[in-house]
Formats: structure tokens, C-alpha cells, sequence
């Protein structure tokens, strides 16, 4: 938990962004795309309080897939789904371990949930797993070269050849700036002529 009691203003973000993620999968928008307005949903089993928890949208399963996260006494490891009316704790085995931090995005190209990095007490992760929605399963996949370990990285589906990539995170001391590209087996550094 270093993290939390060292740098509180990356709690405030993560928190600010796992919030934002979960109104986003809390409500959605009416039929009428002329009139956009909010619809809180209630569902019917409710999903345990966490913060700094990986989501991502799953088109297989037409779910929104949560992994993990931290609440107020441990770090989790439980993956959950929202199929827009009920959250459902999905039974896994040989799952990643709890972590929070850690982010996820839909790789199109190999039709799986890509999720990489987060942290545990002091030990920041550099794991990649896949979340195949067709069998609500995880498998660890080990690239060289990995990215380095780091916490609240962005992931995000390439609109160009779907394939999920990544940019930056915290790295224990620094920020980063690197971009990586998943090509579905594995990472790929891209060197763009500028970034952020």
C-alpha cells in the first residue's frame, strides 16, 4: 500500500478514474441519440465497494469485464461482469493475483481483454493476461521484451488494427512515456516521433 500513503494524490486519481469507469458502467444513455441523457440502473446484486480496480467492455460476452482493485483493508483478486441489468462474481482458476492499478482494454484483433501492470503493497507488477470472454477464463502471457512494471498504465483499443495498446504509468520513480503495442502474442515498443 506504499502507494496510497506515499503519493496520495495518485490514490485521488485512481480513485477519480476508477469512479468515473464505474458511473460509466452504472448508467447508460437513453435510445435517442438526438437526446442524450442519463439513466441510473439498478442492479439487481450489487458489486462490491472498491477503487483502482481494471474494466474494460468485452464485445464476446457483451460484458463489461472488472478485475481487482483495492478496498479498504485488502488488495483483490475477484473478476466480476455487468451485462447492463446484473453484476456477477465470475469463478476463475489460475486467475491473475489481487493487484489494484492495473488496466485492461479489448484487443479486436485476437477478440480477448488484454490487462497489464498494477501493484501490490510495495511490489509494482509488470504480468500480462489475457480474459478470453468466450470461456470467462484468464491466461498469463509472458513476452520479451516486457514493458516494465508499472501502475495505472493507459491501455486502449488501436482504432487503426485493433490490437490493444499502451502508454505510460508510474514505474516506482518515474513516469513514463513509452508506448507498447500487444500484436496478440506479444508487446511491441512503438517509438512515435512525438508523445505526451
Amino acid at each position: 500500500m506504499f502507494l496510497y500513503f506515499r503519493f496520495p494524490g495518485i490514490l485521488r486519481a485512481t480513485a477519480l478514474s476508477a469512479l468515473f469507469v464505474f458511473a460509466a458502467t452504472s448508467f447508460s444513455f437513453s435510445g435517442n441519440p438526438k437526446v442524450l441523457t442519463w439513466t441510473k440502473l439498478k442492479p439487481t446484486k450489487g458489486f462490491p465497494a472498491r477503487a483502482a480496480f481494471a474494466s474494460a467492455y468485452d464485445p464476446v460476452s457483451k460484458k463489461v469485464v472488472v478485475f481487482g482493485g483495492v478496498n479498504v483493508n485488502n488488495f483483490l483478486g475477484d473478476t466480476w461482469t455487468f451485462d447492463g441489468t446484473t453484476w456477477a462474481k465470475v469463478q476463475t482458476t489460475n486467475g491473475p493475483g489481487p493487484r489494484a492499478g492495473a488496466a485492461m482494454a479489448y484487443d479486436s484483433a485476437t477478440q480477448k481483454l488484454v490487462m497489464f501492470g498494477g501493484f501490490v503493497g510495495f511490489t509494482l507488477l509488470d504480468e500480462t493476461w489475457v480474459f478470453d470472454g468466450a470461456t470467462s477464463t484468464w491466461k498469463q502471457v509472458h513476452s520479451y521484451p516486457d514493458p516494465k512494471a508499472a501502475t495505472n498504465p493507459m491501455l486502449f483499443t488501436d482504432p487503426l488494427n485493433g490490437h490493444v495498446d499502451m502508454f505510460g504509468g508510474y514505474q516506482g520513480r518515474f513516469f513514463s512515456r513509452s508506448m507498447w503495442q500487444w500484436n496478440g502474442t506479444d508487446w511491441v515498443q512503438l517509438n512515435p516521433t512525438t508523445a505526451p
